[in-house]
């Protein structure tokens, strides 16, 4: 008869354990979902703050060779080349950054 005790009282321990494994699974599966959707959240917001740091870059870039030239009273064969080789130099960075993070 001990035997057939000890199953017995075997058997509702067993149960909640069981219970408490398939929770603790439920909710780490449900934790990773989570941190996955976050995360993809968290680098999508970072790849359009990296494009807008960019284009804002590029738009002040050529703001300034666009003062340069107005400043300028009478254009000079060095003034024009100058500004052409900056907006260049510009418009191949931030397309190549662009692509770095596109």
């Amino acid at each position: 008869m001990a035997a057939a005790k000890t199953n017995d009282t075997a058997t509702p321990v067993a149960a909640p354990i069981e219970d408490a494994t398939q929770q603790l699974a439920a909710f780490a599966e449900e934790t990773t979902k989570k941190i996955a959707e976050l995360t993809e959240q968290a680098q999508a917001t970072q790849k359009q703050q990296s494009l807008d740091a960019i284009d804002s870059y590029e738009q002040a870039a050529l703001a300034v060779v666009e003062s340069y030239e107005q400043a300028a009273n009478e254009p000079k064969p060095e003034l024009a080349n100058f500004a052409s080789v900056a907006r260049e130099l510009t418009t191949a960075y931030t397309m190549a950054a662009r692509q770095l993070v596109g």
